[in-house]
């Protein structure tokens, strides 16, 4: 959503920007999955078993064979759901600020959510702001300095 808001209100430049943005995020993210692997909650809790079918729910046949195979077992931490949120949160605020309050509160119900839905331990969650913050600052000097190196002048950038 906000990076099909961004390409057709700013423009291709700050589209990619965005693309480039939450690239970076998510590689910082599984390259500290990898260096410190964290089991998640819900496969270290009971069952074990992870990601499972439960009762009662419309949409959770499909939901469960959608992202059943897809969970990395030791990515908890830093949790990328947090650190993407909040970055693509701070990146809208310049680039769409009309979906910037929305997607600010959608990212602060997410704090504890995260946590609550057994996704993440605690601590994930300050890492993930931790990351989304470096990412953001990160790709703001580089996109900038990029540009000047080469010319490129985004005319919709302040």
């Amino acid at each position: 959503m906000v990076f099909l808001t961004v390409l057709f209100r700013r423009g291709y430049l700050a589209a990619e920007r965005i693309v480039l943005s939450t690239s970076l995020c998510f590689f910082c993210c599984y390259g500290i999955f990898w260096l410190f692997p964290t089991v998640g909650p819900h496969y270290f809790f009971p069952p074990h078993l992870g990601p499972q079918l439960y009762d009662g729910y419309v949409f959770n046949h499909l939901l469960y064979f959608l992202t059943s195979g897809g969970e990395i077992r030791a990515g908890a931490f830093p949790s990328s759901h947090i650190a993407v949120a909040l970055l693509l949160t701070l990146l809208t605020r310049r680039e769409a600020p009309g979906l910037f309050l929305p997607l600010a509160l959608i990212t602060a119900l997410m704090l504890p959510a995260v946590v609550y839905l057994r996704a993440h331990y605690l601590l994930d969650v300050p890492a993930g702001i931790l990351v989304g913050l470096a990412a953001f600052v990160i790709q703001k000097k580089f996109t900038t300095e990029a540009q000047r190196k080469s010319g490129i002048i985004d005319l919709d950038a302040d």
